[in-house]
């Protein structure tokens, strides 16, 4: 009795083993039709019960780490069902019309869907803006990239305040990114501090990079105009791109 109770035992252990890379197709679908069929393992979507779709968004799960400067693009499932995890949310972009002065999906367009306008602007210089976001937040909009080939990304943040000076938290350590795929997807997802990783990274031996997230978060803790330091939101920009490059290798759909 005792064997065939180990045997069903390691039987099911090696069986979920084996389905944990198993691949799952789900198909989502934008406002104006076009699809992004995604090909992922199965550990990666959050979903109670896996339906191929088609949906307007999806939540994909992540250790914490993964889209904090991982350079490597090492994507990996996570390892226990309570450790912290990072979400990939990617979901259908507004098909909001604003009138016949606003251009669909040009810069005045994805302003007025996040209600921004030149009334909360609070810096801009070169190709970067920051505006004030909501009560408590600002976000930094990349302008040149409504007007070029580049990926549209916003960079939400909690300004400085003495009272989370020096704590860690996620408000001070956590950032979040809304990117645009091709007017027709946003992406959602956070980057976090090393103050965040370093734990993450221990147990998962991946190689990410931090710094520029760290560097950020100077920044504002030590209230220096974050406009003085381009080349951190060049980071930003970077790691959203391989972010994306990540989606779009495993998108089988219309979307390129």
């Amino acid at each position: 009795m005792l064997k065939i109770l180990l045997f069903i035992f390691f039987s099911l252990l090696l069986g979920g083993c084996m389905n944990h890379d198993e691949k799952f197709d789900i198909e989502l679908i934008s406002n104006k039709g076009k699809k992004l069929k995604l090909s992922l393992k199965k550990c990666f979507f959050d979903m109670k019960r896996l339906e191929s779709g088609p949906f307007s968004y999806v939540y994909l799960k992540f250790p914490l780490y993964t889209f904090s400067g991982n350079y490597t693009g090492n994507y990996q499932c996570l390892k226990k069902s309570n450790e912290l995890k990072a979400i990939l949310e990617i979901s259908q972009s507004p098909n909001i019309d604003f009138g016949d002065n606003i251009i669909k999906n040009s810069k005045g367009y994805w302003l007025r869907s996040l209600n921004l306008d030149d009334k909360y602007l609070l810096e801009r210089r070169g190709n970067i803006s920051i505006y004030k976001f909501g009560v408590n937040k600002n976000v930094i909009v990349i302008d040149d990239s409504f007007n070029s080939d580049k990926i549209n990304m916003f960079i939400f943040y909690v300004p400085y305040s003495s009272f989370l000076r020096g704590q860690k938290n996620g408000f001070t350590d956590k950032f979040n990114i809304l990117s645009i795929l091709n007017d027709d997807f946003k992406i959602k997802y956070d980057v976090y501090s090393s103050n965040f990783t370093s734990d993450n990274e221990k147990i998962y031996g991946v190689d990410v990079n931090t710094g520029f997230i760290d560097d950020f978060r100077d920044l504002i803790q030590n209230q220096r105009d974050i406009l003085d330091k381009p080349e951190i939101i060049n980071k930003f920009v970077e790691n959203n791109e391989r972010v994306i490059s990540f989606i779009k290798a495993h998108n089988q759909g219309e979307l390129k």
